[in-house]
């Protein structure tokens, strides 16, 4: 095991149980009699290898039975299955730019939400104009959810996929990622089928991004009571009479709003010059660029992208004079 976490980078969660990891590190107490009477069976290079394994193994971050809860054997177990799903979990985390700006408080508020007690499923709506960060958002919150739930789906643009591809290919997609041998279906109304009767046994976690018509919420997640208790079902989407429904019946809608110009101009900066600070003799044109672009997330990424690495002020005027008549082609 020490072996592959070494060539293999796997990881490795020793539990130490009824012996000190002290006296695997020494080869002392117990556990060392026992060593030391089985290793006339080995040759020395068997012999120099498991005593180095050893003394990684207990370096290592431990379980150790008799410092959890006393020794209490049930509250080691719920550590052990707390963890485990929670370092495999962080290899599937989706995608987030590492430049985030000015997003912790909105996680913290459906954070919020998310943990007031319910008696059923929780439904959120995220909402406000393309481009805001509501997809960025949900993936975050999303991340930060993923662990506590066993089966989850997120279910991105839906918008351009249901015309591109038609519904029942989304609802196939929530359907195998929650019930992997459930056959495919060809037409919405069994998928609506499928997906009120099966996920109603299941705790699940479902993120809906870029909804933009009421068909697509009733086939995807038509009601409340299709779901669990204890269930999570967040929206987001342009349109805030999306989230309107009366079937849908959304217990908490989140607006997202333009940046203020602090957080604008550090996302800018982070993409055009990677860092949270420009040269002295950009940093006026910069706010100029910023105040045009109006605290939008996207553009400022992808402006701030597009002039990393130009070091010409002409070129940084021409970007401007050009934001002043229109937006950015890519926004």
């Amino acid at each position: 095991m020490m072996d592959r976490r070494k060539s293999m980078s796997h990881i490795v969660l020793p539990i130490f149980y009824e012996v000190k990891p002290s006296d695997v590190r020494y080869l002392k107490g117990e556990f060392g009699d026992a060593y030391h009477l089985s290793k006339k069976d080995y040759g020395e290079k068997d012999i120099r290898e498991f005593e180095q394994a050893l003394r990684d193994v207990s370096y290592l971050q431990v379980w150790d039975s008799e410092k959890i809860a006393s020794g209490h054997e049930g509250e080691l177990v719920k550590e052990v299955i707390k963890t485990v799903p929670s370092k495999l979990g962080n290899d599937f985390q989706l995608d987030v730019t590492k430049r985030l700006v000015g997003i912790d408080d909105h996680v913290n508020k459906i954070k919020n939400w998310v943990d007031t007690p319910a008696r059923d499923a929780r439904i959120i709506g995220i909402y406000g104009m393309g481009g805001i960060g509501k997809t960025t958002l949900a993936k975050v919150v999303y991340n930060k959810l993923s662990n506590d739930f066993k089966h989850r789906c997120f279910v991105s643009n839906i918008r351009e996929r249901a015309h591109r591809d038609g519904i029942p290919y989304l609802q196939n997609q929530v359907i195998k990622e929650i019930l992997p041998n459930e056959r495919e279906i060809r037409t919405v109304d069994r998928g609506i089928s499928l997906i009120r009767s099966r996920l109603q046994l299941n705790k699940v976690l479902i993120i809906l991004d870029d909804v933009d018509h009421k068909i697509q919420l009733d086939a995807l997640a038509g009601e409340r009571n299709w779901f669990m208790t204890g269930s999570i079902i967040i929206v987001t989407t342009r349109n805030k009479a999306i989230l309107d429904q009366p079937e849908f019946e959304v217990d908490y809608a989140y607006e997202l709003n333009e940046m203020d110009e602090t957080h604008s101009l550090l996302l800018f900066k982070r993409h055009a010059f990677r860092m949270d600070h420009s040269p002295t003799d950009f940093d006026d044109i910069s706010r100029e660029i910023i105040s045009t672009m109006g605290g939008l997330p996207l553009a400022l990424e992808v402006v701030g992208s597009y002039l990393f690495r130009k070091t010409n002020r002409n070129v940084w005027k021409d970007v401007l004079k050009q934001l002043k008549q229109q937006p950015h082609r890519d926004v």
